[in-house]
């Protein structure tokens, strides 16, 4: 898990230094990212393509695939047995590592699962947060049964709030300043949704009705977006469009 955000820093600040202008910094962390993610490959994944806890042990834990997954860390030859893995896995993760299993769900094309987790009533989930603990404040974990010192005010339980924008609505900001926008829904099992995405050059709204094969994206006068859904893509510009399928 450790070296997964380490490998996703270096290349985070590998993008920063090259927006920024610094080649020289922004290829020695790209170098950085790469030998970070060269070692994981060939020492952390097991033989069934999951990713192992540690050098010393073959236990492999939800969170140590979700969170490569979630981190763009995993390569796409293995996103098919990764996506079952982890589809088949239920929550298992702390409020915290919630965000991390959804974020990795959601990137490898398993909206289905991951609207379920969002919308589940167990032990481990935000309408027992909501329902059973009466919770008003985010806690810190799912239960006092778990941790009985848990408190009541912990922002990282609010993972599907920023999934909803970023995934479920698919409002992705790709370029510094919003200059430019991915859009590429992800309804589950939603048949009809409509939201607004604030970003710093104004609000992106999508309304996407799968009973009539409609989907209606407006984005700012400003920035330039890609939009992807139902396996076809289209570039757009300011202002609303419709898309139609069938």
């Amino acid at each position: 898990m450790l070296n997964a955000f380490q490998a996703a820093a270096h290349d985070a600040l590998a993008r920063i230094c090259t927006a920024l202008g610094r080649p020289r910094e922004a290829e020695h962390h790209a170098a950085r990212a790469a030998l970070t993610r060269e070692g994981i490959e060939n020492h952390l994944v097991g033989e069934d393509g999951a990713y192992r806890d540690g050098l010393d042990t073959d236990h492999a834990s939800q969170h140590s695939s979700a969170i490569p997954v979630a981190l763009g860390l995993a390569p796409t030859r293995r996103h098919r047995e990764l996506g079952e893995a982890l589809a088949a896995g239920g929550m298992r993760m702390s409020v915290y590592g919630a965000q991390f299993l959804l974020d990795a769900l959601f990137t490898l094309g398993r909206a289905e699962e991951a609207h379920a987790l969002m919308t589940a009533r167990g032990q481990r989930s935000w309408l027992h947060l909501i329902d059973d603990l009466a919770a008003t404040i985010v806690p810190e974990a799912w239960d006092p049964s778990l941790k009985p010192n848990m408190t009541w005010s912990h922002a990282w339980g609010t993972a599907p709030v920023n999934v909803i924008a970023r995934w479920v609505l698919g409002v992705q900001v790709v370029a510094p300043g919003a200059a430019r926008i991915e859009i590429a829904p992800q309804p589950g099992p939603l048949r009809w949704m409509e939201g607004t995405v604030p970003t710093i050059r104004g609000d992106v709204h999508v309304r996407c009705d799968r009973e009539v094969g409609e989907l209606e994206v407006r984005i700012p006068a400003n920035c330039s977006a890609r939009v992807r859904w139902e396996g076809m893509e289209w570039e757009i510009g300011p202002g609303a469009t419709v898309m139609r399928v069938g």
